[in-house]
């Protein structure tokens, strides 16, 4: 059997070195006789110069067999051990020889592979005669990291402290998240020495072994999580442990319903709840834990049980570890949003609001926040750094209005700081409420407010918008569904040259329920790419009517690199179904995905995403936005009520805008026109689109900056106005209409045809004629008679295109399915009109179609005669 080729024993001895030998190694110091922080001191040293072949604390760097090819730190000659029968023998003298004696002072456990394993295992070991050796006392623990030849089982292979008593075959370590350095921080590149010491002075330890069995508990003796239990340590993950606070002091069974382990577990293995990416995962964790030593024992470096407490509770350590496990490191999780955590625990939609930008007046925030405080959302709220403060999280757990004796109104807001309770032997930084007083008038009338002993405090309206910035709103919803879809963005619907790109989804709600809806992104921390950020999102919802044909416009939402974008509704939906449009910004040739979620009241909803095809879905959305919230404004012509216009970039609070021109004239009477040019002098930051739908039948062109237009009756056209990107929008625009009734464009068509057959062949197109050719008579030189048929009627014109003849004619009608409309009088009796035109003047009769009329036909005979003038 080659060296390379052993099986490892689950617990090798502790081994001492003799000191015989040559000492190779200059000024290795006896770990022994070091603390934490000089042995974390010393590895630091001598990974810089290199001296040994190490990898973290002491370990080996190349890791094969049953131990590495330890190389001589002199000749750099690996030393060969050639098989598991020969190490006890040969390895203390040969390790000795090299001056490595200290390397091996430690107890290894090491995996097995499989039961095969175990039982060849169990053959050699029988055949092994281990020499007797004496058992030291050794603080230090380290880690060996193999090479990349070494199989990836034989890994990040634990090594514990001898200090802790092994553990027995049945407890738990977490292989994916192992007790390692590998777990604390992440790359030792980008942190300064400074940072190293910081995380290497660090040990773990299991919890079972740092507290009493008896005194060891998930919850606190009434089986309740309390915001109390959290005390932060000395990681900077505040906006998790103040969510972990409100939640538990507003809804502690949500808490609760995270664990899937309802107890201590006595192999040490908890398993919880956490929404990775907007998905529900099964975290598992072990219960070695990072500690530090205070001068007297070992205690939880970070989220630690409150101190002075009968029982240690340990459910905010539980799910800080498995907080940490999920970004890969405890170093991950510092700094942060209380968005990211809530929707990781409880999936419920976020809102943050910037002090700064409440619109609304003085009180508009305290409105904000009083809101949400009666509706039992979770709140938190973050610190300014302009006065000077750094900055902290703390959660918002209760809000009252109090009336002094002297009947002055003040709000007070208690805030719970996750540092827990003030410690008077911590040398701790300094505390913001050290600075925050109440006035003697409110302690007045409560005096209690003055010192409350759990790490919460009181504090003003007043001085809460002087040292807050902002304050982040979490709508959780006890007992709320949440359902989800991922989808692809190659799913995307593209339209209009990649312009738009969206995804529908149908929703189908049996009953009525409050619904949140929200489109979740990988969140930033989570993503491999460091310069990874959410993109713009979009999100307009709609309502099919009952025959499915149209829809109505709801609600919008657009949010700026969110992980959670977010549309939260001001009433319940009823039953029926809807549309929600989500517009990410991500390539449709992106390999990536988001998921779209409902968070409602009741469980019968349902979603599902539409395919690609495309339906107008947008514009008909948009559409319903200026119809019904917008309100088209009427167009002053002759107190026509049906020509209207309306244009808006902030109506469907969405990254979309648009103009909507309307003319709803019956389309059996014909007229008028409305013809329009819209033209923009300034369009930043905005793509101007015309939906195809609408370009056939408005006749509309584009040229450049200018759109041009002409609305028949009974017909619409809506210009879309998408904003590019998270940038301010700018437009200036004006519109120049002008109504037209339908003769003025069929006397414009005549004189075409009788100039040109091809200009009147473009122009019959646009007043809608009859395919076939107008009759033309010509009596006399350039008098003419022209009859032209419409779609609703008929149309006559006489001219006089002469210039010193004056034309007069008697005309004789008959009529069939029309009946007289418009222009010089008609005898009703004989069906007979005299005209007289002078040079250069015309007359025209329009004749409108009966309804019920199943064919129409108008007839003339003419008796004339013209004067010199």
């Amino acid at each position: 059997m080659s060296g390379h080729d052993f099986f490892y024993p689950p617990i090798a001895p502790p081994i001492e070195i003799a000191t015989q030998g040559a000492k190779i190694l200059p000024d290795l110091p006896n770990l022994i006789d070091l603390n934490p922080e000089e042995r974390a001191a010393h590895r630091l040293k001598m990974q810089k110069e290199k001296n040994l072949d190490i990898i973290h604390s002491y370990g080996l760097e190349r890791y094969s067999g049953y131990f590495p090819q330890i190389k001589n730190p002199h000749s750099r000659e690996p030393i060969q051990f050639p098989s598991l029968n020969e190490f006890h023998s040969n390895a203390i003298q040969k390790l000795a020889q090299a001056g490595l004696k200290d390397l091996l002072r430690t107890t290894m456990k090491l995996p097995i592979v499989n039961n095969k394993s175990k039982q060849r295992l169990k053959r050699q070991q029988n055949k092994v005669q281990l020499p007797e050796i004496k058992r030291i006392q050794v603080k230090e623990s380290f880690t060996v990291q193999t090479s990349p030849r070494m199989p990836k089982e034989q890994a990040k292979i634990k090594i514990p402290n001898e200090s802790v008593s092994p553990p027995p075959k049945d407890d738990f370590i977490d292989n994916p998240f192992q007790p390692t350095l590998q777990s604390l921080f992440h790359d030792r590149k980008k942190l300064s020495d400074d940072e190293i010491l910081k995380w290497e002075k660090y040990e773990w330890r299991r919890l079972a072994d740092l507290f009493p069995k008896a005194s060891l508990s998930l919850f606190s003796s009434d089986g309740i999580p309390k915001p109390d239990d959290v005390s932060q340590g000395a990681l900077g993950d505040c906006y998790f442990l103040s969510t972990l606070q409100s939640l538990s002091q507003k809804h502690p069974t949500l808490i609760k319903e995270i664990f899937i382990t309802k107890g201590i577990s006595e192999t040490g293995v908890y398993k919880v709840y956490i929404f990775v990416n907007g998905e529900r995962q099964i975290i598992t964790v072990d219960d070695y834990v990072p500690c530090r030593f205070n001068n007297v024992e070992w205690v939880p470096a970070f989220a630690s049980p409150t101190s002075g407490r009968p029982l240690n509770v340990i459910w905010p350590i539980i799910l800080e570890k498995a907080w940490a496990k999920v970004h890969g490191t405890y170093e991950q999780t510092i700094s942060g949003s209380s968005k990211d955590a809530v929707l990781s625990l409880a999936g419920a939609p976020s809102v943050q609001i910037n002090h700064e930008k409440v619109e609304g007046g003085e009180f508009a925030l305290w409105e904000k926040i009083k809101e949400a405080q009666g509706k039992k959302f979770i709140l938190s709220c973050s610190t300014s750094t302009k006065e000077g403060q750094t900055g902290h999280c703390y959660s918002l757990i209760e809000t009252i209005e109090l009336y002094t004796k002297a009947g002055k109104l003040v709000i007070l807001l208690r805030l719970m700081n996750p540092w827990g309770p003030p410690d008077p032997s911590s040398k701790t930084s300094h505390r913001l409420e050290d600075d925050v007083k109440l006035d003697d008038d409110v302690l007045s009338v409560n005096p209690s407010m003055s010192s409350l002993g759990d790490g919460s405090f009181w504090i003003d309206f007043t001085q809460f918008q002087k040292f807050f910035s902002d304050t982040n709103v979490s709508m959780v919803h006890q007992g709320y569904t949440l359902k989800h879809q991922r989808v692809k963005f190659s799913q995307a619907t593209s339209l209009y040259e990649g312009k738009i790109k969206y995804h529908a989804f149908k929703i189908q709600v049996e009953k009525e329920s409050r619904v949140y809806l929200s489109a979740i992104q990988k969140l930033p921390r989570l993503a491999s790419n460091p310069d990874y950020k959410p993109y713009f999102t979009s999100i307009l919802l709609g309502k099919w009517d009952k025959k499915g044909s149209d829809l109505s416009f709801i609600s919008g939402a657009q949010c700026i690199s969110e992980t959670q974008s977010s549309l939260e509704l001001d009433k319940p939906l009823s039953c029926g179904a809807y549309i929600c449009l989500v517009e990410i910004d991500a390539s449709i040739q992106e390999d990536g995905s988001f998921i779209f979620q409902t968070y409602s009241e009741q469980y019968q909803i349902s979603i599902h995403h539409l395919s690609s095809t495309y339906s107008p879905y947008l514009e008909l959305l948009l559409k319903s936005c200026a119809v019904e919230k917008t309100k088209v404004k009427e167009i002053e012509d002759k107190n026509n009520k049906y020509l209207g216009v309306c244009n808006s970039l902030k109506d469907s609070k969405s990254r979309y805008g648009f103009f909507y021109f309307k003319n709803s004239s019956p389309s059996h009477l014909g007229y008028p026109l409305l013809k329009c040019v819209l033209s923009f002098t300034t369009l930043k930051n905005l793509d101007l689109i015309v939906p195809a739908i609408y370009t056939q039948q408005s006749n509309c062109t584009v040229q450049g900056t200018r759109v041009i237009f002409t609305l028949r009756p009974h017909t619409d056209l809506l210009f879309i106005l998408k904003q590019i990107a998270n940038e301010a929008s700018q437009m200036q625009y004006s519109i120049q209409t002008k109504v037209v009734y339908p003769e003025e464009d069929y006397i414009e068509a005549v004189r075409a045809f009788q100039l040109k057959k091809e200009g009147y062949e473009v122009l019959m197109a646009k007043v809608n004629m009859e395919s076939k050719e107008p009759t033309v008579s010509c009596y006399f030189q350039d008098v003419w008679v022209t009859l032209v048929f419409f779609d609703d009627g008929a149309f006559i014109v006489a001219e006089n295109r002469t210039s010193n003849q004056k034309y007069m004619a008697t005309f004789k009608f008959t009529l069939t399915g029309v009946s007289y409309t418009k222009g010089p009088e008609i005898n009703s009796k004989d069906q007979t009109s005299a005209i007289t035109l002078m040079p250069g003047q015309l007359v025209f009769w329009r004749f409108d179609m009966m309804e019920n009329a199943q064919s129409k036909g108008v007839n003339y005979n003419i008796s004339h005669r013209a004067v010199a003038v």
